[in-house]
């Protein structure tokens, strides 16, 4: 029972719009722990120079990246606190970055534009996939697809053997990614273990797609 309502208060996007107002504290440092040896196997040999996090929280995957040579860096949250912090954190240097708590294709299509920049070399989806309702992760993922070479992806997802695209299992919703991506033209390049800690009942995998347009 407890499990049960753990996972649905963990599965409600208010929770994360207003958990600082739960926990005063909880984005005053690094939110979590950056899976950086992860990240060093399985991005060592990818050029990442520009990156969106939607989901971003304290920025941590988005500093990793800039300490990795990326110049441009765009990152979406829906808490504001969590937003605060980012903008706080990325406040000296000269990295070019953009914050916001909304979705906005207008808003980040800007930003490569002026920036001269026909895509993100990567967009990150972490953690964030199995809150959000069917039509807006589809329509994420589509509007990702059209901005993005690559797309990394942890998250519950679903076996590749049933064809539905979305199945809720013992509170959390799971996710055929493969076939979800592959509308959009991409491709599974990388798919193992999540590096964070294992979910009960849960399955937790990485992986990276590429568009295959490209």
């Amino acid at each position: 029972m407890f499990l049960k309502a753990k996972r649905f208060l963990a599965s409600n996007k208010y929770f994360w719009k207003y958990r600082h107002l739960i926990q005063k504290n909880i984005f005053k440092k690094s939110y979590g722990v950056l899976p950086e040896k992860h990240f060093n196997k399985i991005f060592n040999k990818k050029k990442i120079i520009s990156v969106l996090d939607f989901g971003c929280a304290t920025g941590d995957k988005l500093e990793y990246f800039a300490s990795k040579d990326a110049k441009y860096i765009y990152g979406i949250d829906i808490n504001i606190e969590a937003i605060q912090a980012c903008k706080k954190k990325f406040k000296y240097g000269k990295i070019i970055k953009n914050f916001d708590v909304n979705f906005s294709e207008k808003k980040f299509t800007k930003f490569l534009t002026t920036n001269n920049l026909k895509r993100f070399d990567l967009s990150i989806l972490d953690r964030v996939c199995y809150i959000l309702d069917f039509k807006e992760l589809n329509d994420i993922v589509r509007t990702l697809s059209k901005k993005s070479k690559y797309i990394y992806i942890d998250d519950f997802f679903y076996s590749k053997k049933f064809f539905n695209l979305r199945k809720k299992i013992h509170g959390y919703y799971h996710t055929n990614f493969d076939l979800l991506l592959k509308k959009f033209k991409f491709k599974k390049i990388y798919y193992g273990r999540s590096p964070y800690k294992k979910v009960l009942n849960s399955n937790t995998k990485s992986a990276i797609f590429k568009n295959n347009g490209l």
